[in-house]
Parts: C-alpha cells; structure tokens; sequence
C-alpha cells in the first residue's frame, strides 16, 4: 500500500448527526469486504489536496507512514525470531532432559563427578 494515509477524525457537527441506537445499525448495515474499504492511492491524494494540505504535506505523511511501516515489519521480524530462538531452547532443553531420564546423559554436575572418581582424565567421555 503506498500513498498518503488516511484516518477516521472524530469531528462531528451534533446538529447534522443522527442519532442511531446501536443494535438498530448492527441490524440494518451491509457488511462490505476488504477491497471495498480500500481507497486508491490518486484519490487519497485528491482529497487531501481538497482538504488544503500542501504537496510537501502529503510527502512527508507519505514518508511517514513508510517509516512506520518498516518500523513494524521490523518488530515482526525481532519477536518472531526471539520466538524461533525461544522455540529452540526450549526443543534441547526437553531433549536434554529427555537424555538424562531415559540413562543417556547425566546433569553436568553428574558429569562433574564421574570426571574426579576416574581421576580427572582428559580423555573421559571421549572413550
């Protein structure tokens, strides 16, 4: 999606606004899809050109908003590494304790201590 940004203001006239009970325009309102809400890029424009805003304006919320879009695609991709990071630990940690339970590998301290019973070999464990 590229172009300027628009957004939702809360500015209302309460003299022109209608007052609508919710469950009324639940009720009566047509759901449209997603490509129904998208405003194409030239029209944005136009209208924020209408509204009075300079062309400078419009670049720099254009520019803005490209900030602020590779700010966010950068934040998924540090959580979903620290995720795939949190995964992996967590996968050879189970794997280690799985080891240690089924006999084949001892905690370090374990390890530790058969080192000093046969009298700190270099080569233990290495056999």
């Amino acid at each position: 999606l590229s172009g300027p940004p628009i957004t939702i203001g809360w500015d209302h006239d309460p003299e022109t606004c209608a007052v609508l009970p919710l469950d009324d325009y639940e009720r009566d309102r047509r759901r449209r899809e997603k490509t129904q809400l998208l405003v194409p890029r030239s029209v944005r424009e136009e209208w924020m050109t209408d509204a009075g805003y300079a062309r400078s304006q419009v670049q720099d919320a254009m520019r803005g908003a490209a900030r602020d879009r590779a700010h966010r695609d950068h934040s998924c991709r540090v959580a979903n590494s620290a995720v795939r990071r949190t995964a992996e630990e967590v996968s050879e940690s189970a794997r280690r304790k799985f080891k240690r339970w089924t006999g084949g590998v001892g905690r370090d301290s374990e390890l530790y201590d058969q080192w000093r019973e046969r009298g700190n070999a270099p080569w233990m464990g290495l056999e």
